[in-house]
């Protein structure tokens, strides 16, 4: 192959891939502008300070709440499976794992159903049960960014903990140290995909017109005040809709660029 026929071959390449891009970053840009110009007509201090129907406050303070129980769920057992699958190989690691993929794939509606039967049809704990369900599609994310995570630590300082008499916990303890930045960029992203989430809030944590009184009553969430509010006729309640929809855009990009500056603070390190 001589020197002309390899650069028309860069060229067309080149050529592909910029295609390729603006094909890809096109509809996402029109997206998050469609959002910002229809968001911020409605966005002001009082959408952001008033209950529902004039603003969605108990929303943005609902979501965060919901997300916190949903950490305190998911963390535990994602870290923990994580970490026992990749430090602690076996017959029933390898089930983990493949439990875990098959997880990834379940349709989010059916963490909601799943959730429902489970707890709101036994405790009528309606906010308890949004947070579960946002656990069940959280929970394979923790544990894949755990186990790769953990993958990644060099296996050699596993053997000098070893050579040096450190009992297994202890070498466990000191390779999850070692993988927290990764670890806490897993948490974060699943944290980011499940807050946009709004059908396994339809049957459990719902909407709710009023501040938040309990996990068990019901908790309003920014995405289910954009599924509920543009069903609406008047324009009003559209465009609130419109704002809640890029106050959570903004949450949630918020998150992304935490990821960024803790990964980029890791690899400097």
């Amino acid at each position: 192959m001589n020197l002309r026929t390899r650069r028309a071959k860069d060229k067309v390449m080149k050529s592909l891939t910029l295609v390729a891009f603006l094909v890809a970053i096109v509809p996402l840009f029109y997206v998050i502008g469609t959002v910002i110009s229809k968001g911020l007509v409605a966005l002001n201090w009082q959408a952001l300070g008033e209950l529902p129907p004039l603003g969605f406050r108990n929303a943005i303070i609902g979501t965060f709440i919901i997300l916190a129980v949903t950490w305190l769920i998911a963390l535990p057992v994602g870290i923990m499976s994580g970490v026992y699958i990749a430090e602690y190989r076996g017959i029933f690691a390898r089930a983990m794992s493949f439990l875990a993929d098959v997880m990834s794939g379940v349709p989010s509606i059916i963490a909601g159903i799943v959730s429902y039967v489970v707890v709101v049809a036994t405790t009528r704990a309606f906010g308890l049960a949004g947070s579960v369900a946002l656990s069940i599609l959280m929970l394979p994310v923790v544990i894949r960014s755990t186990e790769e995570a953990l993958k990644s630590v060099p296996n050699s300082l596993r053997e000098a903990s070893t050579a040096l008499g450190a009992p297994k916990w202890r070498t466990t303890a000191i390779a999850l140290n070692t993988a927290k930045g990764s670890i806490a960029t897993g948490v974060l992203l699943s944290s980011a995909r499940v807050m946009g989430e709004t059908a396994p809030l339809i049957m459990t944590a719902g909407y709710s017109q009023w501040e938040f009184m309990g996990m068990d009553c019901r908790v309003n969430s920014l995405a289910y005040v954009v599924y509920e509010f543009l069903r609406y006729p008047d324009k009003e309640r559209i465009a609130l809709g419109w704002s809640a929809a890029l106050i959570l855009i903004i949450i949630i990009l918020a998150i992304n660029i935490g990821v960024r500056i803790l990964t980029r603070r890791k690899y400097e390190y």
